[in-house]
This record gives structure tokens, C-alpha cells and sequence, in this order.
């Protein structure tokens, strides 16, 4: 399954699904006959050009059963014995991930230029599927390459475990409680850009790349209008010019098997060009570096920190951001140093503080009458994972995960009272089987429990639950 920027909670699990991007919408027909389409071009391209540089890959995964079972919000306080329940049974269904998730790539033999492109189909219920990555790349010189299109960059992959590497976001989105990720070190999603990357061997002291990114996103021009409410004052409306870009840069430092170090820097603008109030300024940042000690074989420790700045775009009249600056401490281990056998664990702390004369809540005359009406907003995101997998044989392969995350928000947008949290605890165990080198399957089982914290006057509808699912999958390259 290949990873993307957002992640948000699935409808009635309160899992985690990928957010979708470039949306193509059809009817379901449609949607069956590009999926046949897509699918039948990866399986001849690869064959018949496969000494040119071509390759595919496939990505099927679904739940065969799912069992999911949901308490009921009681705001009516009905005695907890009498309370219904809701039970369900799903087959075929996968809310946690894409159905199918196709990648299709072309690289010259040479090592000069390339290009892919994403296709990830959502389930049946949905009448899109998600354009992932299409982009092109090419090397201009041994010191130098570019590449184009949609994508995300991401300057240094995280070692393992879930999510991109960023601030784990903790708020109420359509009624739920979400856990998001700011991917500090990802440039690019959801916009074309441009990303040029310059090479600067430093000879026995490893390699250097610096790269920088801009993605122009949308332009409206003002335009004048007259409604009723207008012709009195002879004045018509003018709906304000309005703009969205990103840009960035990236560091990326290279000393072969023994460390790489990661830095980037990423901000996204929307904002109005005649007008004020309009838009907002998003700043996310981070750094990570991955060391392989050579006094210890197979380890390799991982440590980062992410920032994440997001606020209203004023005007220059108004230029004070009343937003917190969010962070987030990684650090994660690996190790293979005994054979055949693979450990893994992942942890992030994520964390911001905004005083009450800064939230939205605050009004200073209230808080000057009742003391105790405002307070600080505080949040903290916790989040762990321990992995093992086993290679029982060549061809088959055992895992366990462990996961929890463990989220508060402390008095919302500094309401008293106004307190909410969410505990997520998955277990994961999948057998994989090894065909040939270009076919494999897997299947297990898997469980997860949310349990939700909200106070009595809620924003929140999602309920605690389970899930026990039977997920099983198939990856075919070429």
C-alpha cells in the first residue's frame, strides 16, 4: 500500500484511511471500466516492454470478514444495562485502505529520465478513485535533475512503523475525533510543482542534495457584482482577487550505511490579493536523522523533530498569529541483526500549548467577570508501535504489530470543560506468502479498539468501538 500525506479516521471504525487527493469522479460503471482498463495496461505494458525500463505494480487489499460493534452516545443517560448495542458484519470491504492501489513507472536504462503514475480505487461505495503521483523526472547531469507533476517528495523515509513523519494533529473533523499528520518532511501533494535538486558529491565525506519547490496551485481574478442589497449605496461588490501556492526546500545529507540526515521545509499560502481575513498561512518543518551503529550490527536508531504553524492570512494592519506552534519528538529503532528475524519500535510525542488571551474563546471582559470561565488549550499525541516479523521460510513470512495512540485536548479553543481524548489500540497478525519474486499474499487477523473521551455538551457523534477483521491482500510486480 503506498502511503500518503493525510491520514483521517475511517467512518465507523475509527481507524485510519488514506485522505484522497485529485478526485476523478464517474459513475460505477465508469468506474469498472477504467479499473479493467488500468489493470489490463499494467499487465501488457511490463510484458511486452519490460526490457525498456517499464513496471507496474499492484496493490489489492480488503477485510474477507469484518465484525464491528458500536456503542451507542448515551446523552440521554439511560441506565448503561439497557443500552442497545449495534453489531454489524461486513465481507469484502475494506474501510482502512484502497481496494486497489496501482503504480505504473517507466526508467530509462541509462538512469536518465522517467516518470509514474498513481491510481489508487477507492471501495464500492465511493464514486472516485484517487490520482495519486504523476510526475516525470529526468537527470539533466550527474549534478543535477529535476522533477514535475503531482507527487509528494518525501527528503528522508521514515525507518517504519505508521504514519509520515510530522505532527500527529489532534481535533473534531465531520463530527469525530481525528488524528492527522502534518508530513513535515514530505514536499509537494495535492498541487503540480516543480522540484529541482542539485548533487554535490563531497567525495570520502558522502553526498549532499539541495532541492527546492514551488507549486503555483490557483488564481481567481477579482470580479464586480451587484446584488439588492447593494444598488442603494450605488456601490456594486467586489469579490477579491485570491491566490494558492506552495513552495519549500529540502536538504539531504548521505554518508553510505552509516547516516543519512534529512531537512525540509514546507508552506502552503492561500490568501486574498485586494481584500483582508481571507486565506491562511501553513508552516511545516522538520528534521530526521538515521545513524546504523557499527559497534552494533542490524541497528539502526532514528531521532527527529517536527513543527507544524498554521493561521489565518490578516492584513497589514493585523499581523499577530494567535495560533500555537505544534511539535512533535520522533524516535524510532530497527534492528536485523539476527537472522531472519526483523524488530521494530516507533514512537512519537506531539504536543502544543496556546494560552487562553489567545483563543478563540477568549473574551476579556467574561474572563475579567468569571476567572475560571477560559482556560489554556493543551494537547498532547502519543504515539508507540513495537513490529516483529519472522521469514519461516524463503517464501513464508509471520508478523505482529502492536500499536496505540493515545490523544487529549484539553479545553477546545479555551472552553472550560471542554475536554476530549482518544485511545486507539490495534493488534495485527499476517502470514506472507512468497510465490515468485513478483507475486505475493498475504492474510491474518486483525483487531482494533477505539475508546472516546468527550465531555456532555459534545461537537463529537463518533461512539467508542471494535472491529475484529480478517484482512487479506495480494501485491503483483513487474
Amino acid at each position: 500500500m503506498k502511503e500518503s500525506a493525510e491520514w483521517y479516521s475511517a467512518s465507523g471504525t475509527g481507524g485510519f484511511i488514506r485522505r484522497p487527493g485529485t478526485h476523478i469522479k464517474g459513475d460505477m460503471v465508469m468506474k469498472r471500466m477504467i479499473i479493467t482498463a488500468v489493470v489490463l495496461a499494467a499487465l501488457i505494458c511490463p510484458a511486452v516492454f519490460a526490457e525498456e525500463g517499464f513496471s507496474a505494480k499492484v496493490d489489492i487489499d480488503t477485510n474477507l470478514v469484518q465484525f464491528f460493534h458500536q456503542d451507542l452516545k448515551n446523552d440521554t443517560y439511560v441506565d448503561n444495562a439497557i443500552m442497545p448495542r449495534t453489531d454489524s458484519v461486513y465481507f469484502m470491504r475494506n474501510p482502512n485502505y484502497d481496494d486497489v492501489d496501482l503504480t505504473m513507472g517507466y526508467t530509462d536504462p541509462d538512469g536518465r529520465y522517467g516518470g509514474s503514475i498513481n491510481f489508487a480505487f477507492n471501495p464500492v461505495p465511493d464514486k472516485y478513485f484517487t490520482l495519486g503521483d504523476l510526475f516525470g523526472w529526468v537527470r539533466i547531469s550527474p549534478y543535477f535533475r529535476g522533477k514535475l507533476g503531482l507527487y509528494t517528495d518525501r527528503v528522508v523515509e521514515k525507518i517504519g512503523g505508521d504514519k509520515d513523519l510530522g505532527v500527529l494533529l489532534f481535533g473534531i473533523n465531520n463530527s469525530d475525533l481525528v488524528i492527522s499528520t502534518s508530513d513535515s518532511l514530505g514536499l509537494g501533494s495535492a498541487a503540480i510543482g516543480f522540484l529541482p535538486t542539485a548533487i554535490v558529491p563531497l567525495g570520502g565525506a558522502g553526498e549532499l542534495n539541495l532541492s527546492g519547490f514551488f507549486a503555483p496551485n490557483e488564481y481567481y481574478l477579482a470580479q464586480k457584482i451587484s446584488v439588492s442589497y447593494d444598488q442603494s449605496y450605488g456601490a456594486p461588490t467586489v469579490i477579491p482577487a485570491y491566490a494558492t501556492y506552495k513552495f519549500g526546500g529540502a536538504l539531504k545529507y548521505l554518508f553510505p550505511e552509516y547516516l543519512t540526515l534529512g531537512a525540509a521545509y514546507r508552506t502552503a499560502h492561500s490568501e486574498a490579493v485586494t481584500s483582508t481575513d481571507i486565506g491562511f498561512i501553513s508552516h511545516d518543518f522538520g528534521v530526521y536523522g538515521i545513524v546504523t551503529l557499527p559497534a552494533v550490527e542490524g541497528l539502526k536508531v532514528a531521532l527527529g523533530y517536527s513543527g507544524s504553524l498554521v493561521y489565518e492570512d490578516k492584513d497589514s494592519d493585523d499581523q499577530e498569529i494567535r495560533k500555537p506552534l505544534k511539535n512533535a519528538v520522533h524516535a524510532d529503532f530497527a534492528y536485523s541483526g539476527i537472522p531472519r528475524l526483523n524488530l521494530g519500535l516507533y514512537n512519537n510525542v506531539s504536543f502544543h500549548t496556546l494560552a487562553k488571551a489567545d483563543t478563540i474563546g477568549y473574551i476579556a471582559e467574561a474572563d475579567r467577570l468569571n476567572p475560571n470561565l477560559f482556560g489554556d488549550e493543551q494537547s498532547l499525541v502519543l504515539y508507540n508501535e513495537i513490529s516483529a516479523s519472522y521469514d519461516i521460510t524463503d517464501a513464508v513470512t509471520a508478523s505482529l504489530m502492536v500499536r496505540n495512540y493515545y490523544a487529549s485536548l484539553v479545553n477546545l479553543n479555551g472552553g472550560k470543560g471542554q475536554d476530549y481524548a482518544k485511545d486507539t489500540f490495534i493488534v495485527e497478525a499476517l502470514a506472507k506468502y512468497k510465490f515468485t519474486d513478483t507475486i505475493q499474499a498475504r492474510g491474518g487477523v486483525k483487531f482494533e479498539l477505539n475508546n472516546y473521551g468527550t465531555p456532555l455538551s459534545s461537537q463529537v457523534l463518533q461512539n467508542s468501538n471494535y472491529a475484529v477483521s480478517i484482512p487479506i491482500g495480494v501485491t503483483v510486480s513487474w
